[in-house]
């Protein structure tokens, strides 16, 4: 058996129906989840091969403003490891850790947490860095402003995302 958990925003989650997705994708690794546990529009972490995660602190303080105040839970269920999938080719570790289930999963147990208090434990144990804004190319963050505004212009936002972006990104739709 494997412990596998999902990070949702959703606090009544009971269980996942395959019909809805058709492959459920779960975590082996806690620490994945947690990225999930809050929904953000925007994915500044990086996956690093050895289970440990990176944030791309584009702006300063920028993952204290996102993450100060969120809540979030963290669904967990034992599974066989015979009903586990990846999408990484054979032998390789699959990205964050994700494997995927062709059943409804029903889950055993469900944390709530503090994203950013969960996150400063794993930055004090060394699983969590946050990568400063000085040390990020600035044609990177050139290039997220550009994806980021196009989708904007060419109506490719939801109306929550659109939302999120003025109260916390404004400068990378505008």
């Amino acid at each position: 058996m494997v412990k596998c958990y999902y990070g949702s925003s959703n606090p009544n989650l009971k269980k996942l129906n395959v019909k809805n997705d058709k492959k459920l994708y779960m975590t082996i690794n806690r620490t994945y989840a947690l990225i999930y546990a809050t929904y953000k529009y925007i994915d500044l972490f990086i996956d690093i091969e050895n289970g440990t995660i990176k944030f791309l602190n584009i702006y300063p303080n920028l993952f204290e403003k996102l993450y100060k105040n969120s809540v979030g839970y963290i669904y967990s269920v034992e599974l066989d490891e015979k009903d586990l999938y990846s999408d990484a080719p054979k032998g390789k570790r699959p990205i964050a850790d994700s494997y995927y289930t062709l059943h409804d999963v029903k889950f055993d147990k469900k944390e709530e947490v503090n994203v950013f208090v969960e996150f400063m434990k794993l930055k004090e144990s060394g699983l969590f860095e946050i990568v400063e804004q000085n040390d990020i190319s600035k044609d990177y963050i050139l290039d997220l402003k550009k994806f980021y505004k196009n989708k904007y212009i060419h109506n490719d936002m939801s109306k929550e995302e659109i939302e999120y972006f003025n109260e916390y990104l404004p400068d990378l739709i505008k």
